[in-house]
This record gives C-alpha cells, structure tokens and sequence, in this order.
C-alpha cells in the first residue's frame, strides 16, 4: 500500500507538471527496484502516457548500498620491462637481490609435494616473528591440500627455499596473480620486490595479459566535504590506522609497479545490515570471534 500511495502522489505530480504540455514530451521518473519488478508500472504508465501525450522515462534505484572498499592494483604484462627512469627503483631491488644469491624459478604442482617441509619451516617462521594466525576467506590459508593445487613461485638464496607464492593463473592466460606469501628470515631484503619483479616477467613472457597485485583497502575514497560517511571514516583509517593496518604504505608499495586502479565494492543491504554483512565479513576472515580480537589458533 505504501508503494501504491507513493506512485499516485507521483503520477499526479507528472500529470501537473504536463498539463500544459502540447507536443509530446519525455518525463524521468525515480522509483525503486521493488516497485518496478511488481509490475504495476507497466499497468499504470501506459494509460497515463496516452492520455496526457508524454513518454515516462523510468529510473530504478536498489535500497541497498554499494560500499567502496577500495582499488584493485591490475599490472599490464605486455610492455612491463625494467628499462627507463621510472623502473630505476625495480631494477635496483632486482640487483640488490641478485647479489645477495637470489634466483628465481616456477615449480610446477607436481612438484610442490616435495618442498613442503622446508614451505613448513618459512610459514611458521612468517607467522611467528607477526605473532599472527592464519586468515581466511579473503586470503588462502596455510595448508599441504592448497598448496598442491597450483604452481609455485619460488626464490631461492644460494640455492635454499626462502621464500614462495602459490600463482593462480587465469583460463586462456588473461591474468596472473599470487594469493598466500611467505618468506623466512633467510630471505635477503625486498625479496617480494624480487618475488614479484620475476613473476611480472615470467608472466610477461608466457603471454599473460595481466598481473595481479590485489587491493588497497580503503583507498580512492571521496574526500570532500559532502562525501559519504563511510567514505569520511575510510580515508581517516586510511591515513591514521597504522596502528590496525598499514593502508597507506600498502597502496604506496603498489603504486611502484604503475598499475591500473580500478574501484572494487560491497554491494549490501542498506539501514542497519550493512553493520552486520562487515561484522560478517571480518568473522570469515579472522576464523571466528576469538581470532577476530586475537590470535587464532
């Protein structure tokens, strides 16, 4: 009934509004999603657009919110090289690695099984020196059954495991990205950096299109004064929450590789469930209460 009473308030505005009207003329109206799939507007429209010679232009719009969570850092494989000023910062990282007996290479799934009680000893040590746990949902978790699923990108510092990534390689080579990283405390400085210098030009080489290097969470928020609340709170977590992540640093690291940005949303239910789908969320990755307020076991 509420619908029904809104649309006829609607209905006799347009009639107002083309009164008057002598040609045919073209009205915008704003309703909601609900009310356009009842179908009572191809019931009502119709009629009235014959009667009063105009053509009703519907708009619908969910009662849901798409919340920004930030930008996705995409990296164009085809022409990604070292060379020029610009990349003077990977090549250096490149060669500081290189010297200090870094090598690269791509194990295939088969022979994943044989690393993994030296995978073991760099994981444990990632988690101990974090005095973290294991996450989920959002990023793969530790575990022989995953990682035997894919290849390996594998840094080696005179010839001992330091430091891996497991690769997902997208259906007819569009994009390659990396999900669970580790290194150990043997691995040199910027041993992701190198990590992801070689897999950026192996990937490049097997004819990748893109390389994936995730999101920057909470960046590319609106910053004025009229901006959303959500995106007021964002962009001061953004740039004063190193105490519960490093948002800024973590987009600044990305930065360096010139990617792409492209937006990456929420869609959820408006009013109050949008607190819930977070509080959701959050529980899938930390493993539940305990490891959402502390360390999960």
């Amino acid at each position: 009934m509420k619908q029904l009473r809104t649309l006829t308030l609607a209905l006799t505005a347009l009639i107002t509004i083309c009164a008057s009207a002598g040609a045919e003329e073209r009205l915008k109206m704003s309703t909601t999603t609900s009310t356009q799939d009842s179908g009572l507007l191809t019931v009502l429209l119709p009629p009235f657009e014959k009667q009063h010679n105009v053509k009703v232009d519907v708009i619908a719009v969910g009662t849901g919110q798409a919340l920004k969570l930030g930008e996705e850092a995409r990296v164009p494989l085809a022409d990604f090289s070292l060379d020029g000023s610009a990349r003077a910062e990977l090549r250096q990282e490149r060669r500081r690695a290189e010297r200090a007996g870094a090598s690269f290479e791509v194990i295939p799934r088969e022979g994943v099984d044989a690393l993994l009680p030296q995978l073991d000893e760099i994981s444990a040590a990632w988690l101990a020196k974090r005095a973290s746990a294991e996450k989920g949902f959002s990023v793969g978790s530790y575990s022989h059954h995953y990682l035997r699923r894919f290849p390996l990108a594998l840094l080696r510092c005179e010839g001992f495991p330091v430091a891996f990534a497991n690769l997902w390689c997208s259906a007819h080579h569009h994009e390659l990205s990396v999900d669970l990283m580790r290194f150990g405390p043997d691995a040199p400085r910027g041993a992701m950096d190198f990590l992801f210098i070689e897999l950026m030009l192996w990937g490049r080489t097997q004819g990748f299109r893109w390389f994936n290097l995730g999101m920057a969470p909470l960046a590319g928020l609106e910053k004025h004064p009229l901006a959303p609340v959500w995106h007021r709170i964002g962009n001061f977590l953004f740039e004063h929450g190193e105490h519960f992540y490093n948002f800024e640093g973590l987009r600044r690291y990305k930065s360096k590789f010139a990617p792409d940005w492209r937006p990456r949303y929420l869609m959820a239910p408006g009013g109050l469930a949008l607190p819930r789908v977070l509080l959701d969320v959050s529980l899938l990755i930390s493993g539940g209460a305990r490891g959402l307020v502390g360390k999960r076991e």
